[in-house]
């Protein structure tokens, strides 16, 4: 996963639900990540972490294994970043989850009997 920062600040980045690894990132101000440019820059046996750091006005490389069925938050470490939206969520498993967050029957039941539709 290639991350951009456009910003003027740097962004320290978490992933929940895996740890990953980083493959690469631009010094600052070196803009967005340019395959061509910047590919031979990265390190396939990266050091794995949970966390990361992107340089303002640049770029960060993760690589991680999408094997953990969930709804898993990546987001900016730092709260108010986090409020203004930098954060997204990473739905893994999609078929997996649905068959362990299925409602149960006897849920179901019970509901009806209040009048809900489960």
């Amino acid at each position: 996963m290639v991350i951009n920062n456009h910003h003027i600040a740097s962004h320290p980045w978490h992933l929940h639900g895996h740890t990953f690894w980083v493959l690469g990132t631009g010094d600052a101000q070196a803009g967005d990540y340019v395959e061509s440019r910047d590919g031979p820059k990265l390190k396939l046996n990266g050091v794995r972490r949970d966390t990361t750091h992107t340089n303002s006005q640049s770029w960060t490389v993760i690589r991680y294994v999408a094997d953990n069925p969930g709804a898993w938050l990546f987001h900016c470490h730092i709260n108010w970043h986090l409020d203004i939206g930098l954060a997204a969520v990473f739905v893994e498993g999609e078929s997996e989850l649905r068959q362990q967050l299925a409602v149960p029957g006897e849920t179901k039941r019970i509901c009806g009997y209040n009048g809900i539709k489960a």
